[in-house]
């Protein structure tokens, strides 16, 4: 697919201080071979070279916002969304990348299935600390009504998500804007808990681990988010009566004991890991808690 008689593919870039990986990102979109489609940068008031950089590329597909305001991560996405035009919409943080036949492979799919309401794939992680670039997921990724799959385990990278704008409610906004780290998880799940979703298994991207990810800085906000959303699905039935809700309210306790392990309140964690299902995430759990406290008397003897 090359041209302009193509469907026009709105990428969204939301950027805050990203200059780091900000030009392998862009160059990434420029490479490719699907060639109708524009960026949306959205810068949320950087104060680095961000905006320079993103200037210095001579691609009128390129189009800059400066925010009149920083707001939160996913209310910046939403305003990236409102001024973008194409019917599809596709994501791409500034530390991240794709391969150059990433749009081309997924639009592919669109042309062939009009009742695919989202296109996503397996990805790469690229862990700078320890120089490694690894295939995430190993196994067959879920294809189809994945809801009860998605629950169960996020298996959605946002940066290889391509949505079919038609499919989303009218008037609705993209995102929930009162969320920072878990918007991405909560779209994927309103998109199949009612419609069909198609998967590319091979590897279409890259995403970039270097430690100052937003959702490993700010673990205690997510956890907040990931229970408000599991209170406020009590109220949906398509979400409450799915069997992955159980497992999805269980990891979220598994996530907070381990959190709660990692700043050494192990009282906290044990009372949480009392609360969870039997099975494999209790016995993380439980080498977790039980782990620091050997290594601690080991220390004093």
């Amino acid at each position: 697919m090359t041209g302009a008689t193509e469907p026009l593919v709105s990428i969204l870039m939301n950027c805050y201080n990203g200059e780091k990986y900000l030009r392998e990102s862009i160059e990434s979109v420029l490479a490719q071979s699907y060639q109708n489609w524009e960026l949306i940068f959205w810068d949320n008031q950087s104060t680095d070279h961000s905006a320079t950089i993103l200037k210095s590329f001579d691609d009128k597909r390129l189009k800059y916002f400066f925010a009149p305001k920083h707001t939160l991560l996913y209310e910046a996405r939403n305003y990236a969304a409102e001024n973008s035009l194409g019917k599809f919409i596709a994501f791409l943080d500034v530390d991240d990348f794709w391969e150059t036949n990433k749009l081309d492979e997924q639009m592919k799919i669109f042309t062939k299935d009009k009742n695919v309401a989202m296109v996503y794939s397996n990805y790469y992680f690229k862990n700078e600390i320890k120089h490694t670039n690894k295939i995430l997921y190993k196994n067959k990724l879920p294809e189809g009504l994945i809801l009860d799959k998605l629950l169960r385990r996020h298996i959605v990278g946002l940066l290889t998500m391509i949505i079919n704008r038609n499919f989303l409610s009218k008037g609705e906004a993209l995102f929930d804007s009162r969320l920072h780290n878990i918007g991405d998880f909560d779209l994927a799940i309103r998109i199949c808990s009612k419609n069909k979703v198609a998967c590319v298994q091979e590897p279409l991207a890259t995403y970039r681990w270097h430690g100052n990810n937003e959702t490993i800085s700010t673990m205690d906000r997510q956890i907040d988010e990931l229970e408000r959303w599991g209170k406020e699905m009590i109220r949906c039935p398509e979400i409450k009566n799915n069997d992955g809700f159980d497992v999805f309210l269980n990891n979220t306790k598994y996530l907070k004991g381990m959190y709660y392990t990692m700043k050494g309140e192990l009282k906290n964690a044990f009372k949480l890991f009392l609360k969870l299902s039997y099975g494999k995430e209790m016995f993380k759990l439980l080498i977790s808690i039980l782990m620091p406290l050997k290594i601690i008397k080991l220390l004093r003897t």
